[in-house]
């Protein structure tokens, strides 16, 4: 049988278990199922939407048993990695944000259990109606996006839970033959810590399902943070890309003793700035790209920030005062943020889980019009945003950042693009990096420039030792083949788990690695 006759069949089974209004396969949706906010070639088969944990067992059993292989997404707005496109062809898209219902809530041990579809504007609306001292690490993403989805790709947000892969607990997962597994303490009946605590008790299986293909994540717990009493910005100007040395060496203390918590300090450059706040200057640049700080006036800005997080007076002066004594020699010590300048900028705090569309405003730097793409609602795939994201990882130590940064910065302008920079600190001893690329998907020949110069940035930076630590469609094959039996054990895994490869095949797990007979290359 053909995997078009397979489709066909199975498209046929997925209507009478989850209803035919819930199966697309209608060439709009599809096509828009299919679009990125760059160019791919993956064609969709169909779109099921389940409305429960049994839906997406049949949904899974079903196309086992025709051997069509399901690519789950939580809600599709994974923009500048893929947004819903599937990492293998003719694929049957899985659309989890009909399962939208936060399960559980407690106030006393701070955490939310959720469904695939619930966002990180719905559950901060859920706090705030319950009068709720709590929040939840919010993204740079769409209010709309998915908090489970976010969690799943080591997404990252504002503030001391920002690492939310490291915050979640109790996954409810279904595996490729559509058996559901609890992991950690969550698998054992009328067990009080199962929404605590991740490891639970014996090998801890949470991780396979974290950027991977071995199952569906229909449920988990997230860990939430108390709102402190007093919230401190301050800000930290970057002369020139090598000053970030200094910077970085004098903060990294501070991390990693805790005064400073992850995820609470980070930086951007002026592209990236500016791309916020601005469309392109086209008539300042005579319609000439890309926009070269560096061959304008000799230096490439940078502007650092910092929030702190205490919860009395006392706590506030201590923490601020170490903060100023140790960056006290900086060419540019901190500048902490009033109440008063505050108010003159009232946009929604990102720090304190706040939702705002502030950063999806920079995908528009290329589109003329710019603002007026901004309404009614911002949608980059729609809007044919050119975005693709680079995510390395690396050392905390001034030295290795600037490194990195002189890299992406040469190689992005000569390729033609700006590079729009940020980073944050993880920890005190990681900082991750958020290289976007973004054009105009309407000018000829951009997607293709754009993928050249995504492919020789990512291959220069991991050439460097700075690999990336989260992966789009347009790079899940860019895994560098690693030391020992990594390969030949995550095949194994697979293995057993999908014999017949049903679940999102290609997704993290390097079989671009494998040869012909599955063997781990050498």
């Amino acid at each position: 049988m053909t995997a078009a006759h397979a489709a066909r069949h199975a498209v046929d089974d997925w209507r009478k278990a989850i209803g035919p209004e819930h199966v697309c396969v209608e060439d709009e949706r599809l096509a828009a199922a299919a679009t990125a906010t760059f160019a791919t070639t993956q064609r969709v088969s169909a779109v099921l939407r389940p409305a429960n944990t049994a839906e997406v067992q049949e949904c899974v059993r079903i196309a086992g048993r025709h051997r069509v292989p399901v690519y789950p997404v939580s809600r599709g707005r994974n923009w500048g990695l893929g947004s819903m496109v599937p990492t293998s062809p003719e694929a049957a898209v899985i659309d989890l944000s009909r399962m939208n219902h936060i399960v559980d809530f407690d106030e006393t041990l701070a955490y939310l259990t959720v469904e695939p579809g619930v966002t990180f504007q719905q559950a901060h609306d859920f706090l705030r109606e319950n009068n709720s001292n709590l929040f939840v690490a919010v993204t740079g993403g769409p209010p709309d996006g998915s908090l489970v989805g976010n969690a799943l790709e080591r997404g990252e947000g504002s503030g001391p839970y920002g690492d939310r892969a490291y915050h979640i607990c109790g996954l409810e997962v279904v595996l490729p033959s559509g058996e559901v597994i609890h992991t950690g303490f969550r698998r054992f009946a009328n067990a009080d810590v199962a929404p605590l605590r991740e490891s639970g008790v014996g090998p801890s299986l949470d991780g396979l399902f974290i950027q991977s293909n071995l199952g569906i994540i229909t449920q988990l717990t997230v860990w939430l943070h108390p709102k402190p009493k007093f919230f401190d910005e301050f800000t930290c100007p970057v002369r020139d890309t090598a000053d970030l040395a200094a910077l970085l060496d004098a903060v990294r203390p501070l991390v990693l003793q805790g005064t400073i918590a992850s995820h609470s300090f980070g930086f951007w450059n002026a592209y990236k700035l500016l791309a916020i706040r601005a469309g392109y200057p086209w008539t300042v640049m005579a319609e000439a790209t890309p926009l070269n700080f560096r061959a304008l006036h000799g230096r490439e800005l940078w502007m650092a920030s910092g929030a702190l997080f205490t919860h009395s007076e006392q706590e506030r002066i201590a923490v601020r005062a170490i903060v100023e004594e140790a960056l006290a020699h900086l060419p540019q010590p901190p500048f902490f943020v009033t109440d008063e300048q505050r108010a003159q900028y009232p946009e929604p705090n990102s720090g304190l889980g706040e939702p705002t569309t502030a950063n999806l405003r920079s995908a528009y730097w290329r589109k003329r019009g710019g603002a007026a793409y901004l309404f009614p609602a911002i949608d980059l795939d729609r809007d044919r945003c050119g975005v693709m994201w680079i995510h390395p990882t690396l050392p905390f130590i001034g030295e290795k950042v600037v490194k990195a940064a002189m890299l992406m910065e040469s190689v992005v302008i000569e390729c033609g693009f700006e590079p729009l920079i940020g980073m944050s600190c993880v920890s005190g001893r990681c900082i991750n990096v958020y290289l976007c690329l973004m054009y105009d998907r309407d000018v000829p020949g951009e997607d293709q420039r754009a993928v050249a110069c995504h492919d020789r940035v990512l291959r220069e930076l991991i050439d460097a030792g700075f690999p990336p630590y989260r992966l789009g469609v347009q790079s899940m094959e860019s895994i560098p083949h690693a030391e020992g039996a990594y390969e030949e054990l995550l095949r194994t895994l697979k293995g057993a788990v999908d014999p017949h490869d049903i679940l999102s095949p290609g997704r993290y797990d390097l079989r671009h690695l494998w040869t012909s007979d599955g063997a781990a290359r050498a």
